[in-house]
């Protein structure tokens, strides 16, 4: 496990391929977990757990549906696991680092927080992008490009089934 969560940190820093991550059947079921918790973690102290637990359960479910979809339209399907279990574990490195920013939002609204909250911004982006560029062999614009659509509509998506009011 110590070397599975060892992978996910270095994917989260883009030294590493999703590929790269063990493909054992643990991957996705811990990747998972970790995204979870973590974003429940960073979202219950500002929102609440429910509210935090909610936006996370749609958010990872919505987020796995695009990967298998994404992946049984090209014929990659084997590469779910790696792919969509990589990548949530290594964003469970960025929920941790947004866990301070979220806390100090609740109490401070000053531009170091806005700059905080844009670089986990650029920080998931280059992440997803990264993913994708790797498990769908495209070019890294391409990949960036998809990262950027994909999170303007999830979040638009989130936004209006679960909107953000504070705890």
């Amino acid at each position: 496990m110590a070397e599975l969560v060892r992978q996910f940190f270095y994917l989260a820093f883009l030294m590493r391929r999703p590929q790269d991550v063990p493909a054992g059947e643990m991957t996705l079921p811990i990747g998972v977990g970790l995204a979870l918790s973590t974003y429940v973690m960073a979202l219950a102290g500002p929102y609440g757990t429910g509210l935090a637990l909610t936006r996370a359960a749609i958010d990872i479910t919505l987020s796995g549906a695009a990967v298998w979809i994404a992946l049984k339209l090209t014929d990659r399907l084997d590469r779910f696991a790696q792919a969509f279990g990589g990548y949530s574990g290594a964003v469970a490195f960025i929920n941790l680092a947004a866990i301070p920013v979220y806390l100090s939002s609740t109490s401070s609204a000053d531009g170091r927080v806005g700059l905080a909250n844009f670089v986990l911004l650029v920080w998931n982006l280059s992440l997803l992008g990264h993913v994708i560029r790797h498990t769908f062999e495209v070019r890294l614009p391409t990949g960036i490009l998809c990262a950027f659509v994909y999170v303007i509509l999830l979040s638009g998506l989130l936004a209006d089934l679960v909107p953000f009011v504070p705890a």
